[in-house]
């Protein structure tokens, strides 16, 4: 279109209708940038602790639940009284039965009188997978009693996973993911340090390492952990 000078109209409409469209594209690029930082920084966070997140299929947590949650520390070995039920350092763990791969039933009261190191993996996490020669070395030691506790994977791959890395320490099969779900258990792999009477006195979240390992060993054993 052109005005009685023969010159022509400037498109204003379709100027502001062009730059609307520009800010919206920008807008939305800048959404998706944000979102897959945020979700990097999140993934750099479960490998900064060797954690692999993890939800039973059915087990929903509530608001209270999840406020109840494991705590990850430790807390000294003075003999005071304890009174907590939840699991965290400084409550008694709770008890539980289950079969091991060999078909036996073994409690935690069968390891009643020893500190106890308890270990929840599976065959699909990483880091569970990292931190089971260790597991196996503290196993033969001999120091303090080794349970480990898959959740919810195939029987045979568990045998076939145990077998392949030559470990020796017990299985139990936590096939229904109830035993996790009362420790209030989000991710593997996790492990909870038990001295003679059944207090909880250190929890570790994620893989640990070898000085990870000792200042497990140390919390059951008296000794300051560093």
């Amino acid at each position: 279109m052109t005005n009685k000078h023969g010159k022509r109209k400037p498109r204003i409409h379709s100027h502001l209708s062009s730059s609307l469209r520009t800010k919206k594209t920008l807008c939305r690029l800048l959404f998706l940038v944000l979102v897959v930082a945020l979700f990097s920084l999140y993934l750099a966070g479960c490998s900064l602790n060797k954690l692999c997140d993890f939800t039973p299929e059915g087990n929903s947590a509530d608001s209270a639940g999840q406020g109840e949650g494991l705590q990850e520390g430790s807390i000294g070995n003075e003999q005071e009284e304890v009174t907590e039920v939840a699991p965290r350092p400084g409550a008694r763990a709770p008890g539980f039965s289950l079969q091991t791969l060999e078909g036996k039933e073994l409690s935690l009261d069968d390891l009643s009188g020893q500190p106890v190191i308890i270990n929840f993996w599976t065959t699909w996490c990483s880091f569970c997978a990292e931190e089971m020669p260790l597991l196996e070395s503290l196993h033969t030691r001999g120091e303090v009693a080794v349970l480990t506790v898959n959740v919810q994977d195939d029987t045979e791959q568990v045998e076939r996973f145990i077998q392949e890395g030559g470990y020796t320490f017990p299985v139990l099969l936590d096939t229904e993911g109830e035993v996790f779900q009362a420790y209030r258990l989000s991710g593997f792999p996790a492990t909870l340090a038990l001295d003679e009477q059944g207090v909880i006195r250190f929890i570790r979240m994620g893989a640990f390492d070898e000085k990870g390992l000792e200042q497990l060993v140390q919390s059951v054993e008296g000794e300051a952990v560093q």
